[in-house]
This record gives structure tokens, sequence and C-alpha cells, in this order.
């Protein structure tokens, strides 16, 4: 496991009875809403399921993630985990789009030399900033063509990298998520990490 993912997975909560009692008081004072609770149900936040009278069914994905890579998986639990970052559209494009520039990010950082265009791709997406967003798809789009006809690994990584950042911008705009080189090359567990971390944040405040 990279540092990065070990980080991430200090950086999430283990979370007490008391913490579901605080959200409780918090949505009886109007703070959170209850579709808040619900996507961080859906990421499996545990006080947040023990709130909800109904909350969304827990997702299979959610069972893979002992697995190290996504590409060691069958084809029908890759469909479950692209399912799964799909269903993120429930709350709207920004939301999707703000889980998906944390997976391009995830694969970004693989690639040995960084990838500056790509990442700036993603923090305009974070910000919603259209015109941001056009302009870093512009830079990723040349990188991608520099990149075009190479088949070393790094190149490969980079490329698909490129390609996740750019799936993140077209679910700023509401089109439907490719996910491919996302399931491909990260794992379950690095992708339920990820999303968890940037998300939880956004739906708990």
């Amino acid at each position: 496991m990279d540092e990065s993912l070990r980080h991430d997975q200090r950086a999430a909560p283990e979370l007490p009875e008391e913490e579901a009692d605080r959200l409780r008081a918090r949505l009886r004072a109007g703070e959170l809403s209850e579709e808040q609770l619900r996507l961080a149900a859906y990421l499996d936040h545990p006080a947040a399921r023990a709130v909800l009278e109904r909350p969304p069914a827990r997702p299979a994905v959610l069972d893979l993630t002992s697995y190290t890579a996504g590409r060691g998986l069958a084809r029908g639990q890759q469909l479950e985990v692209a399912a799964w970052i799909r269903g993120l559209e429930a709350w709207g494009p920004q939301v999707c789009a703000r889980g998906l520039a944390a997976l391009a990010e995830r694969l970004i950082a693989h690639v040995p030399h960084g990838l500056e265009a790509a990442t700036r791709l993603c923090q305009a997406v974070r910000a919603a900033s259209a015109e941001e967003v056009e302009a870093a798809e512009a830079e990723v789009a040349e990188v991608l063509s520099e990149l075009e006809g190479r088949d070393t690994v790094p190149a490969l990584i980079a490329l698909n990298s490129c390609q996740a950042a750019l799936d993140a911008s077209a679910a700023l705009r509401g089109q439907p998520p490719q996910l491919s080189s996302m399931v491909s090359l990260l794992s379950p567990r690095e992708i339920v990490i990820t999303l968890q971390t940037a998300l939880w944040p956004l739906a708990l405040g």
C-alpha cells in the first residue's frame, strides 16, 4: 500500500455511537439533510447508516476491498465497482465529478514524474469553474496527443490518468462517466478509501 493511501486509511474515522447521536441532533436542527446522510451511508459511513431508518443497500463492492488490483477482478466484479461509482450521480454532477477527480488524482499519483496538466484539471473540477475546466481540458488534450502511440508502462498509466481527469470534467457537465481506466488500474480498496476520504466531508460538513 502506498503512503498516500495509508494516510487516507488513517484519516477515515472510527465512529462510536456518540457520533450517530450527534448526527441525529444535527438532522433535527436542520444542519444536515437526509440526502447528505444518505450519501454518507452510501459510502458506508457507520454512523450515517445507523441514523437512517432505511439506509441504502450496502454495496457489494465493499466486500471486494481485499483484492489488490482492479484488473485481478472478474468482469462481473469490475462492473459492480463501476456501478457503485456511477451511483454517485444520484447526488448530482458536482458530487460525482468531485469523487471522480479524487480517483483521477489517485491514478496520477502512480505516474512516475507526476502529471501537472491532469492535476490542474482535477483542481478545476473541484472548484466547479467552467472557464478553468475548459482551459485545463485543452492542456490535457495536448498531453494525450504527446502520449499517443507510446506503449511503455509509465506512458500507459499517464494516458489513463489523463483520461480519468477528462472523465471527471465530463461528469461535471452531467455526462455518464466511462470509468474503464479507474476500474482496471485502481484496486477496489483504493477506490473505496479515496471516495470516502473525498466525499464524507462533503456529505457531513
